[in-house]
């Protein structure tokens, strides 16, 4: 997918938002509660909820603090920047 771009830092929480070189697609970043959203995201979704595609989802391996942005529990996701 090539290179992320930084946004900013998510408000809600630990992480970061990044977006695609080619601009059409947002990564979020974080810990386990972002999996957890991520989890709620694809419930709203499969119950016909207008929610942005997620098009890929990190393995459940554990964060650690030191990582750099983008390598930890990234969700390239369409359209969504919000944090």
């Amino acid at each position: 997918m090539g290179d992320w771009e930084f946004v900013k830092d998510r408000t809600a929480t630990q992480g970061a938002v990044l977006r695609s070189s080619d601009g059409l697609l947002y990564k979020r970043t974080g810990g386990e509660d972002l999996r957890e959203e991520t989890d709620f995201q694809q419930l709203g979704a499969g119950l016909g909820y207008p929610v942005p595609e997620i098009v890929d989802r990190a393995p459940t391996s554990p964060v650690r603090s030191d990582s750099p942005p983008g390598a930890d529990l990234g969700l390239p996701c369409s359209g969504y920047d919000d944090g």
